[in-house]
């Protein structure tokens, strides 16, 4: 399950596509709870609560997650990585 995988990086740094697929931000995680986890930004100003149904995908490497190719390439020193899935969002006007 998900959750094991996340409860073994509870107050560690981590990378998670926050906002978009090109960036990935370093939070710490807090919170692996049944349905969801959650995050801190560096900057302490953001928590975020994401339900384990908005993840595409997690990659672990403990010698820093090197993950997609060209353009897209992402390399980190961290030992975690979690791409979310693209979030339709509707407006009304």
């Amino acid at each position: 399950m998900i959750v094991d995988v996340l409860k073994k990086y509870v107050e560690k740094k981590i990378g998670v596509n926050i906002h978009g697929t090109g960036h990935i931000y370093e939070v710490q995680l807090i919170v692996a709870a049944n349905d969801h986890f959650t995050v801190v930004t560096e900057d302490g100003e953001n928590t975020y609560h994401i339900p384990y149904s908005h993840i595409a995908y997690i990659v672990e490497n403990p010698n820093g997650v090197r993950e997609g190719t060209f353009l897209f390439r992402i390399k980190t020193e961290l030992p975690v990585f979690i791409r979310l899935s693209p979030q339709l969002q509707y407006t009304a006007y």
